[in-house]
Parts: C-alpha cells; sequence; structure tokens
C-alpha cells in the first residue's frame, strides 16, 4: 500500500502510502523555457478540438514543493523533468528566486499550502523548506473523514483563487491511506495597458475550420505601438499586449493559416521564446481577438509520467524527506484545474494543482485579426516566466 500527497495550485499532489522496495547537471531556474512547453505538448495530445488553460507556473512550484522531500532516483527524475539542480541548496535558490519576484505583485498571487494526516510529523528539512523557500503553511488534517478533509482543502483554494477554482478535490480523492496533500493556487487579474473599447465589440466569424465558423464577440482597439513580428519559420504572427503597471503582458501567437494551429503547436516544443520575443519590435498595430472563457481540468499523472517522471507514482518511489515516520510514500494523483477570462478591460485567471500521496492568419499591414484557433501565453516580460499559457480552438454555436 502506498500514501498520498495532493497539491492545489489548482494543481495538486496526493501523497499515499506504499509497499517498501528495494544529477541532472544543468540548473535552469525559469519554468516558463522547456518544461512548460514540455507539458504543453503532453497536454494536447487528444485534444485537438479542445480549448486548453494550463499554469505551467502553477504546476512546477507544486512539484518544485513536493521535490523538496524527494530522494534517489525520484529526485533524480525530478530535477531532470524540472530542469533544477540535483544539489539542494542549488534547487531551494532556484524556486527562492522564482517566488520572490511576484512577493510584491498586486495582479498575480501565488499560495502553497501542505495537509498532513493527523498523527504523522514532517521532517524538519522539509518544514524548513517549505517555510522559507515557498512560504507555505502545514496544517493537520483527518483524511479518513473525507467529506470534511475536502471540504477544507477545497475552501483555502477558493480564497486564493477569488472562488475562481472550485471543488479541486474530490472526496472520493482521500482516505486512511493518503497521508498528504500539497496544494498551490494562483491567482491573476490584470487590466489592459491599452484597454479594448468595447464599442467596438461586434459579433464576427471566428474560423474553426476553411469552411466553417461560429460568430463571437469580436474585440478590437484602436492602433497602438505593440511588439510585434511576423515569422515565417513559424508560418505565424506574434503581437504582445502588455497589462498596466508590471512587466506581465499577454503574448497571442496566430497562424496564417486557418488551420495552422496543429503545425504551430508542434514547433512550441523546441521554440525559445526569449529569441522569439528578441525578434518582435515595436509597432503601430490594430488588434482584433475573441473575448473568451475557458474552465480547463486535467488529472496529470500520465503526462508526468510521459516526461519523465514515472517513478514518483511507482512502488519505488522516493519521497523519504517528507515524513519523520519510515512509511514509503508514492504520489496517487495529480489534479490541476485551471481558469481564464478575457475581456476589454484586461484577463482574469486561476490555477490550482494537487499531488496526493496515499499508502502504498495571413497578417496583413499592421493589423491582427485573431479570427481563427492560436495560442497564447501570459507571461513575465523580463524573465520569461510563463504563467499560463493554452490555446483556443472553438466558441460553441449560438
Amino acid at each position: 500500500m502506498a500514501i498520498t500527497l495532493s497539491f492545489c495550485i489548482t494543481f495538486f499532489l496526493i501523497f499515499s502510502r506504499g509497499t517498501m522496495s528495494s544529477s541532472f547537471g544543468s540548473e535552469i531556474t525559469n519554468p516558463s523555457s522547456g518544461f512548460a512547453f514540455d507539458l504543453y505538448q503532453h497536454v494536447i495530445k487528444g485534444k485537438e478540438q479542445q480549448n486548453v488553460v494550463l499554469s505551467p507556473l502553477s504546476i512546477y512550484t507544486a512539484l518544485g514543493l513536493a521535490y523538496m522531500g524527494a530522494g534517489g532516483r525520484t529526485k533524480e527524475e525530478m530535477a531532470s523533468v524540472l530542469r533544477i539542480s540535483t544539489n539542494a541548496t542549488e534547487s531551494k535558490e532556484s524556486f527562492r528566486r522564482l517566488l520572490c519576484k511576484y512577493k510584491a505583485s498586486s495582479m498575480l498571487s501565488i499560495a502553497n499550502k501542505v495537509y498532513v494526516q493527523s498523527g504523522k510529523n514532517l521532517q524538519p528539512s522539509f518544514v524548513e523548506a517549505s517555510e522559507k523557500v515557498f512560504s507555505s503553511e502545514a496544517d493537520v488534517i483527518n483524511f479518513s473523514q473525507s467529506d470534511v478533509a475536502a471540504k477544507t482543502i477545497n475552501s483555502w483554494v477558493e480564497s486564493k483563487t477569488n472562488n475562481k477554482i472550485q471543488n479541486l478535490i474530490d472526496p472520493s480523492n482521500l482516505d486512511s491511506n493518503t497521508m498528504m496533500v500539497l496544494v498551490n493556487a494562483i491567482y491573476f487579474k490584470g487590466f489592459w495597458k491599452n484597454q479594448f473599447r468595447k464599442e467596438l465589440t461586434k459579433k464576427a466569424d471566428f474560423w474553426t475550420s476553411e469552411t466553417e465558423s461560429v460568430k463571437v464577440d469580436m474585440m478590437s482597439n484602436n492602433k497602438a505601438h505593440y511588439p510585434y513580428g511576423v515569422f515565417e519559420d513559424l508560418d505565424a504572427a506574434a503581437v504582445e499586449l502588455p497589462f498596466r503597471d508590471e512587466d506581465l503582458a499577454m503574448l497571442i501567437i496566430l497562424p496564417n493559416s486557418k488551420t495552422g494551429l496543429p503545425s504551430l503547436e508542434a514547433k512550441l516544443r523546441s521554440m525559445d521564446l526569449f529569441k522569439l520575443r528578441q525578434r518582435m519590435h515595436s509597432e503601430e498595430v490594430i488588434v482584433s481577438m475573441p473575448k473568451f472563457k475557458i474552465e480547463f481540468s486535467i488529472e496529470l499523472n500520465d503526462v508526468l509520467s510521459e516526461m519523465g517522471m514515472s517513478s514518483m507514482f511507482s512502488d519505488n518511489a522516493d519521497f523519504s524527506g517528507l515524513l519523520n515516520s519510515a512509511e514509503p510514500l508514492k504520489v496517487s494523483k495529480v489534479i490541476h484545474k485551471a481558469f481564464i477570462d478575457v475581456n476589454e478591460e484586461g484577463a482574469e485567471a486561476a490555477a490550482a494543482t494537487g499531488i496526493m500521496i496515499a499508502r502504498m492568419c495571413l497578417i496583413l499591414s499592421r493589423e491582427m485579426v485573431c479570427d481563427h484557433p492560436f495560442f497564447y501565453a501570459l507571461l513575465d516580460t523580463k524573465s520569461g516566466d510563463i504563467i499560463f499559457n493554452g490555446s483556443i480552438k472553438r466558441f460553441k454555436s449560438e
């Protein structure tokens, strides 16, 4: 049997009690580079007709919290996928620098929480890392009272995401074998530096194929200066819409073809976002894009295993640095839930991740019309951190 660990970032990890069984070198402190695009590639498999929103930053942070208690092969796999050093001091400093950047933000809030089974004690080294690096508090909870435990965790997530992420953890995910739940919640609300004028919003066609379209509320703004670029290698154009007061922006990459998103997405994994943005220049652009609101949830066990973290789900998992007791732990469930709302005033987004561990378009002259499927990323323009990303592929017919 194994123990379950849960993280709600609207990403959570559930650790369960498991059966006892017998370096990565280069450090990348920016989770928005390889990890974010690798994650996106795995998530979109089989979701060709589905709108997607993820928070790589939320998932990265929750996994980082779990990593603080990992050892052996589990630690090596997680370090490789997360692109961090296996050296404890270096990895802690990487996450400390990452999270410190947003502590004073008026638009973005990041919260972490550790729930531990009543009667169990955390390793002092894990407590120190969770408090000093992740600013995470630990609460004791009785997971065998699954309804009460789930309500407690979900209430915390709702309070940290302005009620945008609800019912993250189902009571069925928790039982007497659940030992820990690690939760991360992210909430963002920002206003465009150049807001779209509501009087210019009108019904327009959004093309889901070469011959099929649906009417959407298409926003437009007056001509303004934005970072903009046309990329022949991507067969696409990109524009960066800044938010007011902070170094945060939404990057939109629009394929030239109405059906070009799958081809673009195939290239994203090897795309260097920093170099791409260096090729963009300030130009006067009229931007038209649809208003959209997305809720998205996914269990990430298979995705993370495919990315190279299979050990943490097996009976060979090593999370010996989490609890003082000698019980073997493995991750039984990883769930991510995200929300985004984009309108004339700006954008609002939230995400949560939980980890549970149990007993064993053709662009013409400075006008960008997003009237067919496109990729987007909400990012930090200074560090390149990808906070949210996803794609818009379809709207419901009226």
